[in-house]
């Protein structure tokens, strides 16, 4: 807090947008309750990352029953408890000046076809998105292709493939991840 003209101020200054952002974040951080006045608690904070790119991962991809879900009643159920969870999530981050969430399927087949992602979905996930980047929060989505399953399904080629769950995938080919992404 300076004196500006007379009054007094309080300066936030950030190297950048998101900078600008977690200036205000902290200093909602500092306010206190005193006699029913808000008040500051006094300080002079000069911060910076010690690395750009702070994530966190979550398993909170939307679950096995939003993405097959028929029922209308049971979508808007899980859709609107996803949602929130995930926008909990989102404002710790902000809270915490955490700027990446990598969403993630466990390591299970379940979540690693991008086609089995249904449109309500992928409605939330753009939903989600908007909510983080509101937030300086980069959402990330964790995908895997499953291709080059032969006969039988053993993969073509075992030298170059991973099989687990019963899948073959193969991350040589770039080509069918930008597919996968410019899909989903």
């Amino acid at each position: 807090c300076r004196e500006i003209g007379g009054c007094k101020t309080v300066l936030l200054v950030g190297a950048d947008d998101l900078g600008c952002l977690y200036a205000c974040v902290t200093t909602a951080q500092l306010l206190h309750d005193k006699n029913g006045r808000a008040c500051f608690q006094p300080a002079a904070i000069r911060d910076w990352p010690d690395f750009s790119r702070r994530i966190i991962g979550r398993p909170k991809a939307p679950s096995q029953r939003l993405r097959s879900a028929t029922d209308a009643d049971r979508v808007q159920n899980e859709l609107a408890q996803y949602l929130q969870a995930m926008k909990r999530d989102i404002d710790f981050c902000l809270d915490w000046k955490i700027n990446g969430i990598t969403l993630r399927s466990g390591g299970t087949g379940r979540w690693s076809n991008v086609q089995a992602i249904g449109p309500v979905a992928r409605t939330a996930i753009r939903e989600i998105s908007r909510y983080a980047r509101q937030r300086g929060v980069t959402l990330e989505a964790t995908a895997y292709c499953a291709i080059d399953v032969g006969q039988g399904g053993q993969p073509a080629k075992l030298s170059d493939i991973v099989r687990t769950h019963g899948v073959g995938y193969r991350w040589s080919r770039d080509d069918l991840l930008r597919r996968q992404g410019a899909e989903f």
